[in-house]
């Protein structure tokens, strides 16, 4: 865990004091693994104008989220 987030968790000041760590965002992590499907369509490619193009995945685009922190469907 970094060094701020552990701060920011275990922040022992007195009542006076606010928290300066406490307006840091929340960051979560998430993996995933393709599926072997996925896998082979990937090394296909895609045919755009009679050329074969490599897939392109879009991390921000698989990961986006809506105001409200939830996964964009």
């Amino acid at each position: 865990m970094p060094t701020s987030k552990r701060k920011k968790r275990d922040w022992q000041g007195d009542q006076s004091e606010q928290n300066p760590y406490a307006n840091l965002p929340q960051l979560n992590m998430f993996t995933y693994q393709m599926s072997e499907v996925v896998r082979d369509e990937l090394k296909q490619g895609i045919e755009i104008n009679g050329e074969t193009e490599e897939w392109a995945f879009d991390l921000n685009e698989f990961f986006a989220v809506n105001q409200a922190g939830n996964f964009c469907a």
